[in-house]
């Protein structure tokens, strides 16, 4: 009966040993890891901070809207570049200079042969302070400007004349007198600055004992470099 039994154990032992573990036996399954939180898309830059100076240089000609005959103008372009609002506005101090001249021959039965011929050179000094407006919204390539700013005209006129070979000598008068300057024109990025091309307007009062009344209208055509530092 023993050895029965003991058979009957060893068959039982060796069955229980070959069954597969149960699943309530199986390792826990690893939890997922939890999803990478969400990082906002920046749609535009961080606005800079601070301001940045800028300093330029335009060379063009001045057209007189008066007698006056087209003269070189040479513009020196200070300012500051404004953080905010996409540095659309700058700050802008304009110093120019032009000599335009006139010459001509006029009727007075008061000389010898009746006419005399007189030759005028005009000196202007142009200081303006006033704003610039640009517009980057409208192209990424050229960017349109607008420039407004009240001017200063420093005015040295000269004025020689003859009559029947007799030279009247020279007649000179200073005088000052305030105007106003306004610009368009549009910006393109080159080298580690920008270009421009601008169409300047300026106009002031001259009431000169030389001149007469008239004025220093003119528009000036303009090609430029400024550098942003």
């Amino acid at each position: 009966m023993f050895p029965i039994l003991w058979t009957a154990l060893a068959l039982a032992s060796s069955s229980s040993a070959a069954d597969p573990p149960s699943a309530s036996a199986e390792a826990p399954a690893p939890a997922p890891a939890p999803p990478a939180p969400l990082i906002p898309l920046q749609t535009h830059p961080a606005p800079p901070t601070g301001v940045a100076p800028f300093v330029g240089l335009q060379v063009g000609a001045a057209f007189s809207l008066t007698p006056l005959d087209a003269a070189f103008l040479p513009r020196l372009e200070l300012g500051i570049e404004l953080p905010w609002a996409q540095r659309r506005f700058r700050a802008v101090l304009l110093a120019a200079w032009t000599r335009p001249t006139a010459s001509d021959e006029a009727d007075d039965a008061r000389v010898p042969e009746g006419t005399w011929t007189w030759d005028l050179k005009q000196d202007e000094g142009l200081l303006a302070l006033g704003a610039t407006v640009r517009i980057p919204e409208i192209s990424d390539r050229f960017v349109p400007e607008v420039t407004l700013a009240p001017q200063l005209c420093l005015l040295r006129t000269r004025v020689d004349g003859e009559a029947g070979g007799a030279a009247f000598g020279e007649s000179t008068e200073q005088y000052t007198r305030v105007g106003f300057h306004s610009s368009v024109g549009a910006a393109t990025a080159l080298g580690r600055g920008e270009a421009s091309l601008l169409l300047a307007f300026s106009i002031s009062e001259l009431n000169g004992v030389v001149t007469g009344d008239s004025s220093t209208v003119a528009l000036a055509p303009m090609l430029g470099y400024r550098v942003v530092f």
